[in-house]
C-alpha cells in the first residue's frame, strides 16, 4: 500500500501509482473514506455533471459509455484523428495518413471507397415521393453532371447541368432509352445526331431475331415519312432494300431495288423498277456505267449469246479471226529479220538467245511474207504470244515489241508500240504482250509489216540473258485483228463468191436457205450432198421443174418431173390446165374492193359438200373452239417480304374483247385481302374507283390463302379492245404476295 497524500498536495502531483489514496472528508456521511487514484478520474469524467476544460488525453484502452443507450455528444467545431481510426471492425475506416474513408473496407482506394471485394455493394438513395434523388458531381465547385431519378418524369436520367438538357433517360415505363430525347419510342433512339461505332478489330452492329419467321429491318424516315427500308425479309432469309412514296402515314411501297437472295447468293438490282448507275448519278439505261469500264475474269466461259463480254474479249475474238503470222527462222534477206507465215510451222522447235541485255536492247524481228499484207492496221488490240526464258543474270526482265512499217527505202516507221509483258522467269513459258492501236494505219502498196521484240530490264544485280523458242510446239505468233482483205481471203462471201478447191466440213453442215449459198458454175453437182440430214440427194441431170422426191429403192433424193396428181396442186385461176395462170384467167378487176367482193371457186373433188358451190361465208368468231378463246389476265401484287399495302397497285392493257368468266385469288400464305378492279377507256386513264366492276362485290380472301367466284354478281363483265384495268388492294392483314386471275372468253 502506498503512502496517504494529503488533498493539498494533490495538484503538485505529476504522476500518482495506482493504488495510492487520499484522505476525503465525506460532509453529508461526517466519515473519512479512502480513494484510489483511478477511482478518483473515474468519479471526475461522469457522463452526467463531469466537466472537462482544456485538453483530454486518454492513453490505452477507455471505454466511452457503459450502455447501448449512452450518447456521445461532440460540440466541437473540429474533430482531429491524427491516427487511423477502425470503428465496427471495418464498417467505418478513416486512413489518416492518406486522408482516405472506407465504408465495409479497411483498405480505401480512393478518396471513399465502398467494400471489400468479399460481398455484394450498393447505395441507396431513398428521397421522398416526388423528389429528385441523384448523384451530384462538381468540378471546383461548380455543378456538372446529375445522375439519378427523375421521379416526376419516371425516368432515370443523366444531366448536364451546365447546358441544361437531358443527355441520356431510361423510360421506367417501357425500358425505352433515349439520347438526346425525354420520349425514347423505341428501346433506343437517338435525336439529333449520329451513332458512331469504332473497334480495333472491325466495328459490328448486330441484329438477331429470337425465332425463325422473323424480319430484322433499317427503317429511313424524312420528317416522319418511310422512305426506304433495309433488313432480313422474315419471309425467306433473303437481304432487300425497298423504296417507299408518300406522306406520312399514307406511304406505298414501290417495290425492291436491291436484294441478296439467301438461296444462292444472287445479288438483283432494280428488281422492281429504276436504273443501276456505276459512276454516274443520272443512270439512262437498267445499267449504266461511267467513267470506267466493268472487268471480268480472263477464264470465263461465254456460253450463250446474251451473256456480256468485255473489250479484251471482243479484241482476241476479232483477233482470232484476224490473221497470224507465225515466226519462222529461215531468214528474210531484209536485215536481220526472219521470216513469218500464215501458217503454223511442223518443223522442229527452234530458238533465238541473247545475253548480257540492257534496257530497250533489240533481241530480233519477225517480217510479213508478203508487201502490202495486209493493206490496213485497223484500230485495236496486237497480241504477240511469245515462247520465252530468262536463262541468265539476276536483273528484272520482261518484254515488249514494236510494230513497224517498212518502207521500199528501207526507212521505218513505228506503228505502235506494247505494253511490257510479265516478268520473265527461269524455265519456258508463255507470254501474251498486247499492243492497242487507236486508230487505223494504211499500208503502202510496196511496205511490209514486220514485228521486233526489245528486252526491258530494270533493277540491280547482273544483265540477264534470254531465249524465245518458235515453230513446233512452240507456236509463237503475232496476231492481226480482222479486216476486209483478211475476211475475203479467208471466208467465203454469201453471194459472188466462187471456191476454188475442196471444201471440207467437219462435222454436220446444216443450211437454212440454199438460196444464194451454193451454186454450182457449170454442169452438176459431184457426188453427193447431204443436206439438214436429209439423208442422200442424186441428181446428176436436173431438167426445168424437176423437184425432189423420196426413193425408197435407193434411200436417196432423187429430181423427178414436176406437177402433181391432186386436185389442189393445181391454181383454182388455171381454168385452161396448163399450169400457167394467164392475163385472161387473172383475178377479175383490179381494185381492192374488187378482190374482196371476189368469190374464190372450190374444187368439186375436193369440197366438202361434193359440189361446186362457191366458199364465200366470212370467218364467225363464234365457230372457233371454246378452248382456243378462253385467255387468262393475271395480275401479281407483291409487298417484297412485307405485308402487303393498301392501294392502287397497277394496270394491265387488254388488246383483244373479252367476257370476263371467273376470277381467283391465290395468296403466298394463310391471311386476309380484298381487291378491287377498276376498267376505263385509254382516252379516259387512269381508271378511278368510280370504274369498278365489282359491284360492290370485290374478290377477298377471309383467313384463308385462296378465293374463286365464278358467278360474278353484280359485275361488269365485258372489256372492250384497249380498255385498262386498275387493281386496288382495299385492305390486307399477313400476306404479301398474290395473283389475281381473270378467265376471259374473247368475243
Amino acid at each position: 500500500m502506498a503512502e496517504n497524500k494529503k488533498i493539498t498536495e494533490l495538484t503538485a502531483l505529476t504522476e500518482a501509482a495506482s493504488d495510492d489514496v487520499l484522505p476525503i472528508v465525506d460532509i453529508s456521511a461526517s466519515e473519512t473514506k479512502k480513494i484510489t487514484y483511478d477511482n478518483l478520474l473515474k468519479e471526475c469524467l461522469k457522463t452526467s455533471g463531469g466537466t472537462i476544460t482544456g485538453n483530454l488525453t486518454v492513453q490505452g484502452n477507455t471505454t466511452l459509455g457503459d450502455a447501448s443507450s449512452d450518447t456521445l455528444t461532440f460540440n466541437a467545431s473540429t474533430l482531429s484523428i491524427p491516427n487511423n481510426l477502425n470503428i465496427d471492425s471495418g464498417t467505418l475506416y478513416i486512413d489518416a495518413a492518406n486522408n482516405r474513408v472506407g465504408i465495409g473496407t479497411t483498405d480505401p482506394k480512393s478518396i471513399l471507397s465502398l467494400g471489400d471485394g468479399t460481398d455484394v455493394v450498393r447505395i441507396s438513395l431513398n428521397g421522398t415521393l416526388g423528389s429528385y434523388d441523384t448523384l451530384d458531381f462538381y468540378e471546383v465547385g461548380t455543378l456538372r453532371w446529375r445522375l439519378g431519378n427523375a421521379s416526376a418524369s419516371n425516368y432515370f436520367a443523366l444531366y448536364d447541368e451546365v447546358n441544361d438538357a437531358w443527355r441520356v433517360v431510361v423510360d421506367e415505363s417501357n425500358g425505352n432509352v433515349g439520347i438526346g430525347t425525354t420520349s425514347p419510342s423505341e428501346k433506343l433512339e437517338v435525336y439529333d445526331g449520329a451513332i458512331k461505332i469504332k473497334r480495333s478489330l472491325g466495328s459490328q452492329l448486330i441484329f438477331d431475331t429470337i425465332g425463325a419467321n422473323i424480319g430484322s429491318y433499317t427503317l429511313f424516315y424524312v420528317d416522319g415519312a418511310k422512305r426506304w427500308v433495309c433488313g432480313r425479309a422474315y419471309s425467306n432469309d433473303d437481304y432487300f432494300i425497298e423504296r417507299w412514296t408518300g406522306a406520312a402515314g399514307s406511304e406505298v411501297n414501290q417495290g425492291m431495288v436491291f436484294r441478296i437472295k439467301s438461296a444462292n447468293g444472287d445479288v438483283i438490282l432494280g428488281e422492281s423498277a429504276g436504273n443501276v448507275g456505276i459512276g454516274t448519278t443520272d443512270p439512262q439505261e437498267k445499267l449504266h456505267i461511267s467513267g470506267g469500264v466493268a472487268t471480268y475474269d480472263p477464264d470465263r466461259s461465254i456460253t450463250d449469246l446474251h451473256h456480256i463480254v468485255d473489250k479484251k474479249y471482243v479484241d482476241e475474238a476479232v483477233t482470232a479471226l484476224g490473221a497470224r503470222y507465225y515466226m519462222l527462222d529461215t531468214d528474210s534477206g531484209t536485215e536481220d529479220y526472219k521470216n513469218t507465215s500464215l501458217t503454223a510451222s511442223t518443223g522442229a522447235e527452234q530458238s533465238i538467245s541473247k545475253s548480257d541485255l540492257s534496257d530497250d536492247d533489240y533481241i530480233a524481228g519477225w517480217i510479213a511474207p508478203n508487201p502490202n499484207e495486209p493493206d490496213k492496221l485497223i484500230a485495236g488490240v496486237y497480241n504477240w504470244r511469245i515462247y520465252a526464258e530468262k536463262t541468265g543474270g539476276t536483273k528484272t526482265l520482261r518484254l515488249y515489241w514494236k510494230l513497224v512499217e517498212r518502207k521500199s527505202d528501207n526507212s521505218e516507221v513505228v506503228i505502235g508500240t506494247s505494253v511490257v509483258s510479265n516478268e520473265i522467269v527461269e524455265g519456258k513459258n508463255s507470254y501474251i504482250i498486247p499492243l492497242t492501236l487507236s486508230a487505223d494505219h494504211e499500208i503502202a502498196s510496196d511496205s511490209y509489216v514486220v514485228g521486233k521484240i526489245y528486252a526491258d530490264v530494270s533493277g540491280s544485280g547482273s544483265d540477264p540473258s534470254v531465249t524465245l523458242y518458235y515453230e513446233g510446239d512452240s507456236d509463237s505468233h503475232w496476231e492481226i485483228p480482222v479486216n476486209l482483205e483478211i475476211l475475203n481471203d479467208r471466208y467465203v462471201q454469201k453471194s459472188g463468191d466462187t471456191i476454188s478447191g475442196n471444201l471440207t466440213v467437219s462435222g454436220t453442215l446444216t443450211i437454212d436457205s440454199l438460196n444464194g449459198i451454193l451454186k454450182a458454175s457449170s454442169g452438176a453437182v459431184s457426188g453427193d450432198a447431204e443436206l439438214n440430214d436429209l439423208a442422200d440427194v442424186n441428181a446428176p441431170s436436173p431438167s426445168d421443174g424437176d423437184v425432189l422426191t423420196w426413193d425408197a429403192g435407193t434411200s436417196k433424193w432423187i429430181a423427178s418431173a414436176g406437177g402433181g396428181g391432186g386436185d389442189m396442186l393445181k391454181s383454182v385461176y388455171d381454168t385452161d390446165d396448163d399450169g400457167v395462170v394467164d392475163d385472161a384467167e387473172k383475178l377479175e378487176g383490179n381494185t381492192l374492193a374488187q378482190v374482196r367482193d371476189h368469190s374464190p371457186k372450190a374444187h368439186a373433188s375436193s369440197h366438202a359438200n361434193g359440189g361446186s358451190d362457191e366458199i364465200n361465208t366470212p370467218l364467225n368468231i363464234g365457230a372457233i373452239p371454246d378452248n382456243v378463246r378462253y385467255a387468262s389476265i393475271t395480275f401479281v401484287i407483291d409487298g417484297g417480304g412485307s405485308a402487303i399495302t393498301t392501294g392502287q397497285k397497277g394496270h394491265l392493257r387488254i388488246p383483244f374483247s373479252c367476257e370476263i368468266q371467273s376470277v381467283t385469288l391465290l395468296a403466298d400464305q394463310t391471311g386476309s385481302i380484298q381487291v378491287d378492279i377498276w376498267k376505263d377507256t385509254y382516252a379516259n386513264f387512269p381508271p378511278t374507283d368510280s370504274d369498278s366492276i365489282t359491284g360492290g362485290n370485290e374478290p377477298a380472301i377471309s383467313s384463308a390463302q385462296k378465293y374463286e367466284d365464278t358467278t360474278l354478281s353484280g359485275w361488269t363483265k365485258t372489256i372492250n379492245a384497249g380498255d385498262v384495268l386498275a387493281f386496288n388492294v382495299d385492305s390486307c392483314s399477313t400476306i404479301t404476295r398474290v395473283v389475281v386471275a381473270l378467265k376471259v372468253k374473247k368475243t
